[in-house]
């Protein structure tokens, strides 16, 4: 790679469309559209009709007593789709509070019944860290509720004597449900195994309750800088054991809306309008809509590392300060007029929430015809070597679906490579690609604690696996090909990120490309990880001259939400 950058002047231009929003907006989420139905059916709210965001999204929407209040759900269980969801309603409404509804599990052992409701004081997400050896090293992620919204619930709590009263038909528990405070433990998992509380117990203090979708509701709220972040609002339907039960599930949905209603009109909207802080004008950032249209790739480096040898591979790049939209930096060229945008993720920050997250506000922002994730990955010694370089056919999260008696009962998640690309990067494979590949590893230059790998490495296009786990360990490996055999390589972003690009609808969709930096199914082997950052940024500078003449043939290049 050339080790001077074509360009680094600086660029502090913004793009930022600002609409002012003229009443106070609150986003009103959950998982399921069973979930949402009974909020849409209550009376003392003039829902509009269905109305389309973009991006797959379906909203209704109402104003009520002086707040815009919006409505949607995702569609589907789990942390990603959550985080998906909110990101796009967050950045398109830019609302002063998000509340989810729902279900979910109940600690038995403090009290908890079914249909009782659990107020969010926290969430974290347990089932995150490193898996050695079949011993998982767990690093749990946290996020606290607003102090000031946990002091409002505490006081709702109280004026309402700890339970609220609900009429509804027979088909219900003869007490009334309780309310309580807590945090919540999310998982990518449907609980039926009373050892799976105990982890998320362990993994925190004062938790009460599971579900698949609370911590990267409060999470994404937060990063997002929701002025009063997220409050979960769920209600219980089993206590996450092998006793799991549909019994009372109407009822259990509609105490959930019954209550954050309440909530809402009793308690949050009263004390806000009492607020000095003037919240009625919270700027609503859109999809930059005057931005001009033209055919974009944008590359998203999932490690700094890929980030800097980006910057230094030769291609003209101008660097902008877009501190006020994301706090990476972010460079940009042109290629036979194809804007390219490159940026990274934080750094420090790994996982699925956290990569569905960033690629939403990046693919909202910069509309592109098609995005790229670039830099290291595991890959299977069996079938990989040392910095060989992966091209994602298909992402997958191989670590959700159901837990019971101690096992997990996977449910697969996966987002193809388009057809289009794949197609074309087979046919120019042994031309080009390979060609690259050997460049790549003969133009690194070693330094003494960072070696190029000791045989010339090849390249894939095969499966990539996701989860919240970095991982070095044979078992989960074997449990990994056993859920498609054709999988070499695994991640902590890939099917987040596909997902996201699928979620968006870009017409040439994602693509990932990554190099193996270790073998995740060896304990302590080796790892050549600067090489693989250097390879998976080396080949994608080179490739996007290619791929730019894909996009220039492309009819239509522009990605287009529904405001």
């Amino acid at each position: 790679m050339n080790e001077n950058p074509g360009s680094d002047n600086k660029d502090t231009h913004s793009d930022q469309t600002v609409e002012p929003a003229a009443l106070p907006r609150i986003l009103l989420i959950s998982a399921m559209q069973e979930e949402l139905d009974p909020l849409w059916e209550l009376s003392q709210f003039a829902w509009s009709d269905l109305r389309e965001q973009g991006d797959a999204i379906w909203y209704r929407s109402c104003v009520h007593d002086g707040y815009e209040l919006i409505s949607a759900c995702a569609g589907e269980m789990g942390l990603t789709a959550t985080s998906i969801l909110q990101t796009k309603l967050i950045l398109q409404w830019r609302p002063i509070l998000v509340v989810m509804i729902g279900i979910c599990g109940g600690l038995a052992d403090a009290g908890i019944a079914v249909s009782d409701v659990i107020f969010s004081t926290a969430a974290l997400q347990y089932q995150t860290g490193k898996l050695l050896d079949n011993k998982l090293i767990s690093k749990v992620r946290e996020v606290s509720a607003n102090p000031a919204l946990v002091n409002l619930v505490q006081q709702f709590i109280a004026a309402h004597d700890g339970e609220m009263r609900i009429k509804y038909g027979d088909d219900r528990p003869e007490t009334n449900p309780k309310l309580f405070t807590g945090a919540y433990a999310s998982a990518d998992l449907v609980v039926k195994d009373s050892q799976k509380f105990d982890e998320a117990l362990h993994a925190g203090e004062d938790v009460k309750a599971l579900d698949m979708e609370g911590f990267a509701a409060m999470y994404t709220a937060q990063e997002l800088h929701v002025p009063f972040g997220s409050l979960i609002v769920k209600s219980v339907s089993d206590h996450a054991d092998k006793d799991k039960t549909k019994l009372y599930r109407e009822f259990v949905k509609f105490t959930s809306t019954s209550v954050a209603v309440k909530f809402l009109t009793e308690a949050f909207m009263p004390w806000h309008k009492q607020q000095t802080t003037n919240m009625m004008n919270v700027p609503s950032v859109r999809s930059s809509g005057g931005r001009r249209a033209e055919p974009r790739i944008l590359v998203i480096c999932g490690e700094q590392l890929a980030f800097e040898y980006l910057k230094h591979s030769g291609l003209r790049w101008k660097t902008r300060d877009m501190s006020t939209i994301y706090p990476q930096l972010v460079l940009t060229t042109h290629i036979r007029n194809v804007s390219i945008v490159a940026t990274s993720l934080l750094a420090g920050r790994t996982g699925l929430v956290e990569g569905a997250m960033r690629t939403t506000m990046l693919v909202r922002y910069w509309q592109p015809t098609m995005a790229i994730l670039i830099g290291s990955c595991g890959g299977f010694k069996n079938y990989t070597k040392l910095g060989d370089l992966v091209i994602a056919s298909r992402a997958f999260h191989y670590q959700f679906g159901g837990f019971k008696e101690s096992e997990l009962q996977a449910e697969i998640r996966s987002v193809d490579l388009i057809d289009r690309i794949r197609g074309y990067l087979q046919a120019i494979s042994a031309t080009y690609i390979s060609t690259l590949v050997k460049r790549a590893y003969k133009g690194f230059k070693e330094k003494k604690f960072s070696r190029r790998p000791t045989e010339t490495p090849d390249w894939h296009i095969q499966p990539l696996a996701s989860s919240d786990l970095f991982i070095r360990d044979a078992a989960q490996v074997s449990r990994v090909i056993l859920k498609d055999r054709k999988t070499i390589a695994v991640d902590m972003e890939g099917y987040a990120f596909m997902r996201s690009i699928q979620h968006q609808r870009l017409p040439l969709g994602g693509l990932i490309i990554r190099t193996v930096a270790n073998h995740a199914d060896i304990l302590k082997g080796k790892s050549v990880t600067d090489y693989a950052n250097y390879s998976s940024a080396y080949v994608t500078a080179k490739l996007l001259h290619k791929l730019v003449d894909v996009v220039n043939a492309t009819n239509d290049y522009s990605y287009s939400p529904i405001a």
